[in-house]
């Protein structure tokens, strides 16, 4: 019996993150979270300056087993929910700035 599965494999780039009119009173690094298909990222700490440059790339890939179809795959990534954090490295907790949620 031969097994299937199908790969996915999404790659984000990001180049800067804004907020106008936003000085922050901390001046610690700042970063961007991502979590997708039960993964996590960070983006390395830039300095609390906006517009916040990133030029950095994330990379997100799950197998998904005895999925036979790309529809079976989209219905999937229906449920998947996208979250965007900018956190604040302030130790010993980071700090979260702002969330943002999407389904995938």
């Amino acid at each position: 019996m031969s097994r299937r599965a199908l790969k996915v494999l999404v790659e984000l780039e990001f180049t800067a993150v804004s907020c106008p009119g936003v000085h922050l009173p901390d001046k610690d690094d700042l970063c961007l979270s991502m979590s997708f298909m039960g993964q996590a990222r960070q983006s390395e700490g830039r300095p609390a300056v906006f517009p916040l440059l990133l030029h950095q790339r994330m990379t997100f890939e799950k197998i998904f087993r005895h999925a036979v179809d790309p529809g079976d795959i989209a219905v999937m990534l229906e449920y998947e929910t996208v979250t965007f954090e900018l956190v604040q490295l302030i130790p010993p907790v980071d700090d979260t700035l702002a969330c943002f949620e999407e389904d995938a």
